[in-house]
């Protein structure tokens, strides 16, 4: 791989562990700590973040951090180990639906035909614990927040049952008016453990930080100095994303596909410039006009008021 195929690559797979995303992964790892060291129940998270975030990346990245391995046993048979099991819950939900997916996310066939209930669940419950998952991530919790076929409080006592019966820790994912799940009843809210991921609210030291650590991680053959308020970056920024990390992500690789660094025959470092008429081109592909960012902040900040009574109607 040269230079050239090498920035591009790093650009493709931009992702920055700021603090926000360092704090839920630790996390994470103290309740697996935990679950494998003692015998006590496991314990759960409840993960809530407005669209955009990064919520699903940093889950799927833990995941990654965290590989499973191919288990040999004395008869030479292999198992596949998996620790910790990342899936997107089925739309629409159903509690079928739900242990089939499980059983595709373990990379055991779906059981075709009419299967009955009793017997797809056994063939999870036997699955999760002969590849020893230690952790069930369940995103988009909102599919079962707007089930039309079965109650939410039912979709929620499935997956207390899967914990149950193969002893695993579940970490839901959603959107903050999935919180209403947690707390829909005590022992929810008992079990699950709530944590919040928030969009950079305001144009601060922390926002500049994380842009620094964007460009560390492009590593770009000119510097940009993405994160000084001297150059003025960080607050244009800031007022395109709203400080949402996917909307980041987005504005930079555009802009530097504008540049011709994504081409498969891009060859010239020197052109691999990031400045503001860059951005601000990249700005009105990606994004749009004034209009629709009006009308986006206006959708946020409903979304932000929400969030905020909710934070307050828990302490």
């Amino acid at each position: 791989m040269n230079a050239c195929e090498a920035l591009a690559e790093r650009i493709m797979n931009l992702y920055v562990i700021h603090p926000k995303v360092q704090e839920i992964w630790t996390t994470l790892d103290s309740i697996r700590f935990h679950r494998n060291k003692n015998n006590s129940a496991p314990r759960h998270l409840f993960i809530v973040g407005q669209s955009g975030v990064g919520k699903s990346e940093m889950l799927k990245k833990y995941r990654e951090r965290n590989p499973g391995y191919i288990h040999v046993d004395e008869e030479g048979t292999e198992y596949d180990i998996k620790p910790v099991v990342y899936m997107e819950l089925p739309d629409p939900f159903t509690i079928m639906e739900f242990y089939q997916t499980i059983i595709t996310e373990l990379g055991a066939p779906h059981i075709y035909g009419v299967p009955r209930i009793g017997d797809v669940k056994r063939r999870v419950f036997h699955l999760l614990k002969q590849q020893k998952v230690e952790m069930l991530i369940l995103d988009e919790m909102s599919y079962i927040k707007k089930a039309k076929y079965i109650k939410a409080d039912d979709g929620m006592e499935a997956l207390k049952h899967v914990s149950n019966q193969a002893g695993i820790s579940i970490v839901c994912v959603g959107t903050p008016d999935t919180e209403e799940l947690q707390k829909s009843s005590f022992q929810y809210y008992r079990r699950f453990s709530l944590r919040k991921i928030l969009r950079f609210e305001s144009c601060n030291e922390e926002f500049c930080n994380f842009l620094a650590d964007v460009e560390t991680q492009i590593d770009p053959p000119t510097p940009i100095r993405l994160g000084s308020m001297e150059k003025g970056y960080p607050q244009l920024l800031h007022h395109w994303t709203k400080g949402i990390v996917e909307r980041v992500h987005t504005l930079l690789i555009e802009a530097y596909k504008l540049q011709g660094v994504l081409e498969e025959d891009f060859n010239d470092l020197s052109k691999a410039k990031i400045t503001i008429d860059t951005l601000i081109k990249a700005k009105q592909i990606a994004f749009g006009s004034d209009i629709d960012d009006a009308e986006f902040e206006k959708m946020l900040n409903k979304e932000d008021m929400e969030l905020r009574r909710k934070i307050v109607k828990s302490m």
